[in-house]
């Protein structure tokens, strides 16, 4: 484990009034490891903002598994619903895919309830899967019929960051060259006026 790691946890363990024993500290150590570091770090601040009593390993694992890009069953039944229409582009993940094959027969036999069930189902258990797996979230853009939709689509998935623009252009529609000129313009700017803003809270808090 990273120095920034264990500094991190030291610093939690002593805000949250946790005492780590050697044993609980190796096996918290073998299992944070298993994880990418900024995600790491990000999961140890949440739990010292969020955790009123001790701190434990499935309080950070928890936070973890949260914070891996993939959202929550409803959330993934709405993108799910919106994928099944066939004209509409959406972006999924594969987890997403799967519990869509399991619950589109359902759907379309005209049984919404049983198909969000099935699904969820589905989802939660490929979901449980890839994260004991500590597989990365992948998304990738499910184009549908309507051509013309699939810009705002595919520029709002770069904005989130869930695809690069250079793989994002080629999902543009091919006749609209400039379409890739006015996503990359589009995605710039609001980096752009970020950088600004933060190099005006730099200046403000200088000296603080």
């Amino acid at each position: 484990m990273s120095e920034r790691v264990l500094e991190a946890l030291a610093v939690v363990a002593e805000v949250t009034g946790t005492e780590l024993s050697k044993g609980a500290l190796q096996v918290m150590t073998r299992e944070l490891q298993r994880h990418d570091e900024q995600r790491v770090l990000r999961a140890l601040a949440r739990c010292m903002r969020e955790i009123k009593g001790r701190l434990t390993l499935a309080d950070v694992i928890e936070r973890l598994q949260g914070s891996d890009g993939r959202p929550g069953a409803d959330e993934a039944w709405s993108i799910a619903l919106a994928g099944m229409d066939e004209s509409a582009t959406v972006m999924l993940n594969d987890e997403i895919a799967q519990a869509m094959s399991v619950a589109r027969p359902i759907y379309q036999d005209g049984d919404r309830i049983g198909a969000r069930m099935a699904f969820r189902s589905a989802y939660e258990r490929v979901v449980e899967d890839a994260r004991t797996r500590n597989a990365p979230a992948r998304w990738w853009p499910s184009l549908g019929s309507d051509a013309a939709g699939r810009e705002q689509v595919i520029r709002d998935a770069v904005e989130r960051g869930l695809l690069t623009q250079e793989v994002a252009i080629g999902y543009l529609p091919a006749p609209v060259e400039a379409g890739g000129e006015r996503l990359l313009q589009l995605v710039h700017q609001p980096a752009d006026d970020v950088a600004e803003k933060i190099a005006a809270m730099r200046a403000a808090t200088r000296g603080l």
